[in-house]
């Protein structure tokens, strides 16, 4: 009762005498300054950032462009050093960049892109943007190197380690869905007639054999549509899993390698369903951003009202303590800080930050006591081993900052250099939200069998291939009861003359001991000459040749890869049908409605022309492999 009393009433202070009717309704102005005491000029200087970002515009409107970039670059760079980002004047000074960079006004391009990357230095698109513009002027060597250390620092934010895996992980399970289903869709297309015809050798005999043909196929493709209609994918495996049993060793085992994939795309697709379902949520963006950003209203007013849901939860609450401190509201900040800690029990990073208000307002014997306090409640906290360094560096004990800051190096290398450089090495440190506390938020409310309904997974990708993972196991279940039943009752027999499918019926056993399709046997052994039946089996074999090239290509000329199938190549068709996958993920990063409006950039139409250039580099090599098909074969009839 006494903590969320405490809470409430820190929320109270907030709603209530935090905010004005101006407040809600615009952009909060630039506070009025933190309280100046001895040995906080550093702090009330950096927070001048909105004042010097006020003169770049006031700048601009008279019509001063080189003052108005000054005064910009010196707001940008205290917004930097107290670690915020600023993505709307990342946008700007971004959109500014591509416009130089299409006058071809180079080094308007790098300052303006500079600008940009100090607003918002996690913007992917400028990053692309600063890459073109210093490759212009510093080559493409060392612009690149930068380009690879920026990327690098992604990895210090949640937002883009969260957004990057999503990504990832969809592209990769759609590239292995798409290519794995269109790698079956070939097996089916090579043996799916000798089905329908074995399916056609089940009904009355009387009947016409091409009646019988046709009824069967329009039956099995009625139900192949109706699957369909509800998920391709499954329109898709489920035939692949009945001819499956006549294919060669081979390419069963290909089969199963497929399927497995496809199992491992489903999960993917589970996994990126609850990445858009807590991205949707926003909780899990806003605690992020909160970390490193500017004052919001907005983001603001979504924090309390996470808080006010649930009280025991006090993430939200911290969320806002670390903006009220980076507006500079530091009482406020320390009325939240206070109430956590009276809700957790000396909670070690709430503690951290505590000392630090109390260091930027110059006392600080009592930022060095909650710094100790701190460290005794996690020891391997490093924010609070750097900022009592500080303390020691401002009492001029410098072996002893010394041993903090060599401390707080060896706890977390990375972190400590990465925000010593952009504060200078003269501020002291937040302990901000850490990751361990954010992917909970994640997984909150995930369901391991849960998917993406039919029309989500069609708006997502284009195509319906939706397929839950319990569909797929049920699938797997099926195929393998099936491939017991029927054992090798199935096996594809070949006709020794012209290569035609044969069922155990229609087959024809010579007396020289090849087996035949009854077409064949009957034009050979009519004839009682051998000299005529030499002649006759070179006449079908040349017919034969004819219309295999002929089917072939027109297999291939709608779906590239068959030829490699045609011939027996499950390998070549597999790695065809995963190149395709991968071009079809990566076209769908970039238009898909519900992928697109969560990228900061945009696709260019040079990303067209790849992706076409790709598909017909992958297309012709298709037809290599048909023409290869065919000339082997022409060299064993001539042999």
């Amino acid at each position: 009762m006494r903590r969320q009393l405490l809470i409430f009433t820190a929320l109270l202070l907030m709603a209530g005498l935090g905010y004005s009717q101006e407040d809600s309704l615009e952009t909060a102005p630039a506070a009025s300054g933190p309280i100046v005491v001895a040995d906080t000029a550093d702090w009330a200087n950096l927070m001048q950032w909105q004042e010097w970002r006020q003169r770049s515009l006031d700048y601009q409107h008279q019509g001063m462009p080189e003052e108005a970039l000054a005064a910009a670059e010196s707001s940008l760079i205290r917004s930097r050093a107290l670690g915020l980002d600023l993505p709307v004047i990342g946008a700007y000074w971004g959109n500014k960049t591509r416009q130089a960079l299409k006058n071809k006004d180079w080094e308007g391009a790098q300052k303006y892109s500079r600008l940009a990357l100090l607003a918002d230095n996690y913007s992917f698109k400028n990053n692309i943007s600063h890459f073109q513009a210093n490759s212009r002027i510093i080559g493409v060597a060392s612009a690149l190197g930068q380009f690879i250390q920026a990327i690098n620092g992604y990895r210090q934010d949640f937002r883009y380690r969260y957004r990057t895996l999503w990504l990832g992980i969809f592209g990769l399970s759609l590239a292995l869905i798409a290519g794995g289903l269109f790698f079956l869709l070939l097996l089916t297309v090579k043996y799916l007639p000798y089905l329908f015809h074995l399916l056609s050798d089940l009904l009355p005999k009387n009947w016409p054999y091409f009646g019988r043909m046709f009824l069967a196929t329009s039956v099995g493709v009625g139900l192949l549509v109706i699957i369909a209609g509800f998920s391709l994918a499954l329109a898709i495996m489920i035939p692949a899993g009945a001819v499956i049993v006549m294919g060669r060793t081979r390419e069963k085992v290909m089969f199963w390698i497929t399927m497995a994939l496809i199992g491992c795309s489903a999960a993917g697709f589970n996994l990126v369903h609850q990445f858009f379902k807590a991205s949707d949520q926003g909780r899990v963006e806003a605690l992020a951003v909160a970390n490193t950003s500017e004052w919001n209203n907005w983001l603001v007013q979504d924090l309390a009202g996470q808080q006010q849901q649930d009280p025991s939860d006090l993430k939200p609450i911290y969320a806002l303590s670390l903006m009220e401190k980076n507006r500079g509201r530091l009482d406020r900040a320390q009325t939240y800080l206070t109430a956590i800690i009276e809700a957790s029990g000396n909670n070690p990073s709430a503690l951290n930050n505590l000392g630090n208000i109390y260091f930027f307002k110059g006392q600080f014997d009592s930022a060095a006591s909650f710094y100790r306090l701190a460290i005794e409640a996690d020891q391997d906290l490093a924010e609070a081993h750097y900022n009592l360094g500080q303390v020691h560096f401002k009492a001029i004990d410098f072996n002893q900052a010394r041993v903090e800051l060599e401390r707080a190096a060896s706890l977390a290398p990375a972190r400590m250099e990465s925000r010593s450089r952009k504060s200078g090495g003269n501020m002291v440190m937040d302990a901000q939200l850490d990751q361990e506390l954010l992917w909970p938020e994640v997984w909150r409310g995930w369901k391991p069998l849960a998917s993406f309904a039919p029309a989500e997974a069609a708006s997502l990708t284009r195509l319906n291939l939706w397929l839950p993972l319990w569909a797929w196991l049920v699938l797997v279940a099926l195929i393998i009861v099936w491939m017991v039943l029927v054992k090798d009752n199935l096996a594809v027999r070949n006709c020794w003359l012209c290569g035609r499918y044969v069922c155990a019926r229609c087959q024809a056993l010579a007396q020289d001991g090849n087996l035949y399709c009854q077409e064949c046997h009957n034009q050979i052994f009519s004839i009682q000459s051998q000299e005529l039946q030499q002649k006759a089996a070179e006449v079908l074999s040349r017919q034969a040749v004819k219309r295999e090239r002929t089917i072939s290509g027109l297999a291939n000329f709608f779906l590239p890869g068959s030829s490699f199938v045609m011939r027996g190549s499950a390998i070549k068709g597999w790695l065809l049908s995963l190149s395709l996958g991968l071009l079809y993920a990566g076209l769908m990063l970039f238009i898909s409605p519900w992928i697109s409006p969560r990228l900061d950039f945009s696709v260019t139409d040079n990303f067209y022309w790849i992706a076409g250039i790709i598909m017909a580099v992958l297309y012709l090599i298709s037809w290599v492999g048909y023409i290869q098909l065919f000339r082997n074969q022409g060299a064993s009839d001539a042999a």
